[in-house]
């Protein structure tokens, strides 16, 4: 009742609403050397947050930019920050 009150009661949107997902798969073109073919590497994507049971972070790509994962009971160490040398 009070959620159809303020629906009828607020203007409609001005935008259309965007979804904006920063952790996309993406593809790194390494460029050739001397030959003409291209070396593709493929990036596995980090499970969306809520479906990570069972993920593990395996490699420093999977950090990104330097954020750890909170979810994941586990040791982190992203960009080495904090592991003893």
């Amino acid at each position: 009742m009070l959620a159809t009150a303020l629906a009828t009661a607020l203007p409609p949107p001005v935008h259309a609403p965007t979804v904006s997902d920063d952790e996309g798969d993406y593809q790194l073109q390494v460029a050739p050397a001397a030959s003409t073919s291209q070396t593709v590497i493929l990036r596995t994507p980090v499970p969306p947050y809520g479906q990570r049971k069972g993920w593990r972070p395996s490699s420093q790509e999977d950090y990104g930019d330097g954020g750890a994962y909170p979810e994941c009971h586990v040791a982190q160490y992203p960009l080495e920050m904090g592991r003893k040398k």
